[in-house]
């Protein structure tokens, strides 16, 4: 794929660039979008890790709501501000949305030894 034509920023998450926390939140606050940069060689995310992530997705996705219930954002089972949120409850924008959004929606939390608290 060729980067040098995408009309959105392409931010490199590899332990090679210490700035790609600020450079995503700067990309995702002006542009909404961001092409992530994976380089496993050499530190990035290993293509299998990205595989299981996208299966454990699937398999959240399709169980009954009464099991992803159990790790709502409601329930704060999964941490604050973490875990499964049902269609038709959030709305991004308030202010001017009429309707809720349609998407279903999880939010993991990270394990403290990989993302030490600060």
């Amino acid at each position: 794929m060729d980067l040098s034509k995408a009309n959105i920023p392409v931010i490199d998450i590899s332990p090679s660039n210490p700035n790609a926390p600020e450079q995503l939140l700067s990309a995702a606050s002006k542009y909404g979008f961001v092409f992530v940069k994976n380089s496993p060689g050499i530190g990035g995310i290993p293509p299998q890790d990205i595989a299981r992530m996208f299966e454990l997705s699937k398999e959240l996705f399709e169980s009954p709501v009464e099991v992803k219930q159990q790790v709502s954002i409601g329930s704060n089972k999964a941490g604050k501000n973490h875990g499964w949120l049902s269609q038709g409850i959030e709305k991004l924008d308030p202010k001017t949305q009429k309707r809720a959004d349609v998407k279903e929606y999880v939010r993991p939390e990270l394990p403290a030894h990989i993302i030490p608290m600060i």
